[in-house]
């Protein structure tokens, strides 16, 4: 059942982002697959300006590809894993 207060995801998704260990999330994400469809989806078509939401870590960046990317723009609603990425 979805809550109408915004206010009450916005807590569990800071309480998530911030209780995840770096490291346990990226082996969680190779062993299902993410990093795999990052780089299928990310690699071939980032380019110019782009506009990342929920940017987390910036687990993503690795694979931007520099040569084609003119300014990256990372947005999230977790004060604290803007200043992670």
């Amino acid at each position: 059942m979805l809550r109408a207060n915004a206010n009450f995801y916005h807590t569990l998704h800071e309480q998530v982002a911030l209780g995840l260990q770096e490291k346990e999330q990226e082996t969680a994400e190779q062993d299902i697959g993410i990093d795999m469809l990052r780089q299928k989806l990310i690699t071939p078509h980032a380019h110019g300006i782009v506009l990342e939401t929920c940017v987390g870590t910036n687990s993503n960046r690795k694979y931007y590809d520099d040569s084609k990317i003119r300014k990256l723009i990372g947005l999230d609603w977790v004060p604290a894993q803007i200043s992670k990425a």
